[in-house]
């Protein structure tokens, strides 16, 4: 793979991630408040849309650059490790969208009364939280990589 089309293959999820996060991030705006555990996943997606952004940057300075062929590469097969992990986190945004948000103060205080719903149980909250960390880190280490 010449280096131009593996830096326009990582530009590419690095701008799918950004969608997904950003998609979470306003999912989970109108959540956040409830739970401590909500606006800690709230956060942890906004770190990850910042890191999302940070490797878009870089990869588009040094997408010409020859001497960076290598590193380049390299990221490219970090970010298609990524790639499951971004679709999964994206069904799961079509899923939790599929809720409606609420739109009155009866309807506020029915979804408060049954936070057990699915998009806000301890576990699937666990397991969000883990897949954001989990890309983090290796977004964190792509950015080492091209530095």
């Amino acid at each position: 793979m010449t280096e131009v089309a593996a830096a326009a293959s990582a530009a590419g999820l690095a701008s799918l991630g950004i969608q997904c996060c950003k998609g979470w991030t306003t999912y989970y705006n109108s959540y956040k408040a409830y739970d401590e555990q909500i606006g800690a996943v709230h956060e942890q997606i906004q770190v990850l849309i910042a890191l999302f952004e940070m490797l878009e940057r870089v990869l588009s300075q040094n997408a010409a650059n020859p001497s960076q062929a290598s590193s380049l590469q390299k990221v490219d097969e970090i970010l298609n490790m990524c790639q499951g992990r971004l679709q999964v986190l994206q069904a799961f945004l079509e899923t939790c969208r599929s809720v409606a948000l609420p739109n009155s103060t009866a309807v506020l205080l029915q979804k408060i009364k049954a936070r057990a719903l699915f998009p806000f149980k301890k576990k699937t909250l666990l397991t969000l939280r883990e897949n954001v960390q989990s890309l983090r880190d290796d977004i964190q280490f792509a950015l080492s990589v091209l530095q």
